[in-house]
């Protein structure tokens, strides 16, 4: 026999059930705050449960939450001693499906809260707490399966990433003098990216370009010290009259030995609008009075020339779309130039200092 208090409106109200037979599948609720249901929250899945079980290798779950249009969810996973798991959460509105996805992902075997959070889009205070499943942990996956951090814009157009896939943190190759990110995403979205450390940026230390082979972009990261360092990538619909790149995905990286030190060459906008990619030299910095291999892929252009000590090379070279030559480094910048269809005048692609 049990008994249940319901205490309203400062009366109480006595209620006797009968319970024969435990159910096999008993139903449990998630712990909830008023503001669940303010916004009018409604809980996808999992249905008729307050607790998740990842047992036997599974590595993540995933909770589906609906809410209005005027609503936008944020989540963590908190450990059983109350810390913050770093790369343990992904949520983000499925535009096509039109809700949230919020995956949670352990970093060991445990209980763990999942805990999501909401407020009104027109509200600029904090993420009130709406609901909270429990997890259970058993067997998770060595490495554990982690998310980079990602803007809604990662998702709104739609990007991918190819490596590293599974991981909030990128991998630093041993005695490496940089990393690489691979992304796919749509033909009219183009990508830039940066390197920062200990919040400011690294100038000339990181590189987007396109594979044209793989039809990936290519985001190269050469860090100029040892140490934890942040790997931004930014977008843009080449659409959109905003010329400005904003923040999609940022990874951390953990370099622990670096060989050699490098920079990589300044590259123009029409270098990232056209696709062009890079084969060879990518360290950015020529020496003085040595022969260089010059080897880049630049699709579409009528005449692609370079100038050396402010004077012009005409290159034999360009066969639509490599370039393959070598010259003679002297004591300036070199540059490479492209034209395209009528234009009479040179758009600038990459630049070389020289020391």
């Amino acid at each position: 026999m049990h008994t249940i208090f319901l205490e309203e409106n400062q009366h109480k109200l006595d209620l006797t059930l009968d319970v024969n037979e435990i159910p096999k599948n008993p139903i449990s609720y998630p712990k909830t705050w008023p503001i669940f249901f303010d916004l009018n929250l409604n809980v996808i899945s999992p249905k008729k449960t307050h607790l998740i079980k990842l047992h036997n290798g599974q590595a993540h779950t995933e909770i589906q939450i609906q809410a209005p249009k005027n609503v936008e969810l944020l989540g963590q996973l908190v450990n059983i001693d109350g810390n913050i798991i770093q790369g343990g959460d992904q949520i983000f509105y499925d535009r096509h499906k039109n809700r949230w996805r919020c995956n949670f992902a352990p970093n060991h075997d445990g209980m763990f809260d999942a805990q999501i959070m909401a407020r009104k889009k027109s509200d600029t205070g904090s993420y009130t707490s709406a609901v909270t499943f429990k997890i259970e942990a058993k067997n998770i996956p060595k490495p554990p399966l982690s998310y980079p951090y990602t803007w809604p814009l990662f998702f709104e157009l739609d990007l991918k990433i190819e490596s590293p896939r599974n991981r909030a943190t990128a991998v630093w190759p041993e005695n490496a003098s940089f990393t690489e990110i691979r992304m796919s995403v749509p033909n009219d979205v183009e990508l830039s990216c940066d390197i920062e450390f200990n919040g400011k940026k690294e100038n000339n230390c990181a590189l987007a370009q396109f594979d044209n082979d793989k039809k990936q972009w290519q985001l190269l990261f050469a860090p100029q010290r040892t140490g934890l360092h942040r790997l931004m990538v930014f977008a843009r619909r080449q659409s959109d009259s905003d010329t400005t790149f904003h923040g999609a995905v940022r990874f951390d990286l953990n370099v622990t030995k670096l060989r050699k030190p490098i920079k990589f060459p300044l590259t123009y906008t029409k270098f990232r609008t056209d696709k062009c990619r890079i084969y060879e030299p990518l360290h950015g910095v020529l020496k003085k009075d040595t022969i260089v291999p010059i080897h880049c892929f630049i699709p579409g252009a009528t005449t692609v020339d370079l100038q050396v000590d402010s004077k012009w090379i005409k290159t034999k070279g360009y066969e639509d779309p490599i370039l393959k030559t070598e010259i003679t480094v002297g004591s300036k910048d070199v540059t490479i130039y492209a034209k395209y269809g009528q234009d009479t005048s040179y758009d600038g692609l990459v630049e070389y200092s020289v020391e």
